[in-house]
């Protein structure tokens, strides 16, 4: 006897903290149910191919700015008194956690803290301990006063035009994956 399985939606309870998505840094058993909920609609059909193109599509424009990135960070950062990464909260938002769940098929194992010092937590002595593709996306797209005025003193401004245009890009797949997911999960 063949039994008719109704397909159901995933579960959202997981996913309404990503208002605020710091709170789930205080559960780890929410973030274990928000990776529950990614694994089950990223297996969704055609629906979920979508979304790895989008992914693969951002992870390329990642690499396209990484270099340019990390120098600028190398150059500016390193004579810097006021590092973002010293005093700025940040943390993964809905957006970064599908992306990276797409792109490597691993979900983060907590949410970004900060140490007792009140910096980044993945902040050492060389930079950023995590890969810039991983890192929240503020963490790409934020460039500070300093690093305006070191690429203007060092006549780069053409390529932070480019720079910009493709974290623009990205942002807007950002959103693409975070709709798609939302109209997926939605009941």
């Amino acid at each position: 006897m063949c039994h008719n399985r109704r397909a159901t939606k995933p579960n959202m309870a997981a996913i309404n903290k990503t208002e605020d998505p710091k709170k789930l840094s205080q559960n780890q058993q929410d973030w274990l149910r928000l990776e529950m909920l990614f694994s089950q609609v990223v297996t969704q059909g055609t629906t979920s191919e979508k979304l790895r193109r989008i992914a693969l599509n951002i992870s390329t424009e990642f690499v396209a700015i990484e270099e340019d990135l990390n120098e600028l960070c190398t150059q500016s950062c390193t004579q810097c008194s006021e590092i973002c990464c010293m005093r700025a909260t940040v943390w993964y938002d809905l957006k970064d956690l599908l992306f990276i769940y797409l792109n490597t098929g691993m979900f983060p194992s907590s949410q970004i803290s900060r140490d007792i010092n009140g910096a980044c937590s993945q902040l050492a002595s060389s930079g950023c301990t995590v890969h810039r593709a991983a890192r929240p996306f503020i963490c790409t797209w934020y460039i500070c006063a300093s690093q305006k005025e070191h690429i203007k003193s060092h006549r780069a401004a053409p390529s932070l035009r480019s720079v910009e245009q493709i974290i623009k890009r990205i942002q807007s797949r950002r959103k693409e994956l975070q709709d798609i997911f939302l109209s997926m999960t939605s009941s």
